[in-house]
């Protein structure tokens, strides 16, 4: 029995068993999915993953709640950093090395539907939720940080990147802005370049 089948408890040794499990498995994921919204993408179904990863507990996204995770990567990684408690705050995070500082907005890292057969996580920022919101905020700005609560990944971008568009594709690996994945190398560079320019 493969791991599709323990995983279900089915015995699925016959190719069209495989297909009808992937149907049904798509089935729960797009209800799921529905339910949650966008903030929500708990089940990792890929044609090329070998196993099926089934959650046991469903992990809505929460902005207050990623936005404390980041702040204690940051604070892990030697930054001073304070916390915007206000809902309509332009910016979540306040960060310094002491000389300098960088306004971070956290958002929602989400699974992105469209790349659900990739054999690599790929996800989605959302920045701005408008055209107006994205020009109140952009100028106020230094960098978006993605984070999700499923698999307790980031990536951290600047804001550069969403001047145009509001929201920015981002791969794990071998794609598209792949370099912010699970990276402060930008954030790191942006605070040494302003601390030796003064």
């Amino acid at each position: 029995m493969n791991k599709f089948g323990e995983g279900l408890r089915l015995k699925c040794t016959k190719r069209k068993d495989m297909e009808e499990v992937k149907r049904v498995c798509s089935i729960i994921e797009n209800g799921f999915i529905s339910y949650y919204g966008h903030d929500f993408y708990g089940f990792q179904l890929t044609i090329n993953q070998a196993t099926l990863l089934l959650k046991d507990k469903v992990k809505p996204y929460s902005q207050q709640d990623a936005s404390k995770i980041v702040s204690d990567l940051l604070v892990e990684k030697g930054y001073f950093v304070s916390r915007s408690f206000q809902g309509h705050s332009n910016y979540y995070l306040t960060i310094s090395n002491g000389k300098d500082k960088a306004n971070i907005l956290v958002r929602n890292l989400q699974h992105d539907p469209s790349y659900k057969t990739s054999p690599h996580p790929v996800y989605k920022i959302d920045a701005f939720s408008s055209r107006a919101s994205q020009n109140t905020k952009y100028p106020l700005l230094d960098f978006i940080v993605g984070y999700n609560m499923m698999d307790e990944s980031f990536a951290c971008l600047p804001i550069e990147q969403f001047k145009v568009k509001r929201s920015k594709i981002v791969h794990s690996k071998n794609g598209q802005n792949h370099e912010f994945y699970h990276s402060w190398k930008e954030l790191d560079h942006f605070l040494r370049k302003r601390a030796v320019s003064q």
